[in-house]
């Protein structure tokens, strides 16, 4: 039996012998921002393939150096993690927003450096905006994508069907996908 396996029975069997209901629903919730998830019978741990995702995403942003902020982009991504475990969803998610923020304006100053030009970028949209225009994304990506993922960040609170803990774990996932697509779209991209 592998050690995960054996540290999820005895998880799962401590979580069965808890008799007081808030007591384990105080432990399964300090257990998910561990990285486990619920099922049927108690639980699993969280998908594998989120720490390939991290690090096929921090390895991107290290490729790119000479290009966006590394260091801050590198403590976006850690914040948001290390805000996931401490319960803080909204501070989260936050971080997952500002992370989405900052590679995108790196990634519009590069591309307008490349090409002599000096547009406004001094607000999100108006990145947004010039990363289209420049044809970085074209407008079904822009509106169905990238501004769906920014939109999603940026709205306060929970979101309809699901708490907020479970709102925050979708953010960070999202956040290693969306970050990976754009830095390999970045990779391809001719300065």
């Amino acid at each position: 039996m592998q050690r995960q396996d054996l540290a999820l029975e005895v998880i799962n069997a401590a979580l069965k012998k808890t008799p007081d209901d808030a007591m384990r629903k105080s432990l399964e919730e300090a257990l998910i921002r561990d990285g486990f998830v619920q099922a049927n019978e108690g639980l699993v741990a969280e998908e594998s393939r989120a720490i390939e995702h991290k690090t096929a995403l921090e390895h991107f942003v290290d490729k790119h150096s000479a290009h966006v902020a590394t260091p801050t982009l590198h403590h976006h991504l850690q914040e948001a993690e290390e805000l996931f475990r401490l319960g803080k969803w909204d501070s989260s998610i936050g971080q997952a927003r500002n992370f989405v923020e900052q590679l995108l304006s790196d990634i519009a100053t590069a591309i307008s450096k490349a090409k002599n030009e000096s547009p406004d970028l001094s607000k999100p949209i108006l990145v947004r905006n010039y990363l289209e225009v420049c044809g970085f994304f074209d407008e079904t990506e822009r509106k169905k994508l990238v501004d769906g993922v920014y939109g999603y960040f940026s709205n306060e609170g929970s979101h309809p069907g699901i708490g907020a803990q479970s709102t925050a774990r979708v953010c960070l996932s999202i956040l290693w996908t969306f970050g990976f697509y754009v830095l390999e779209k970045f990779n391809e991209w001719k300065l």
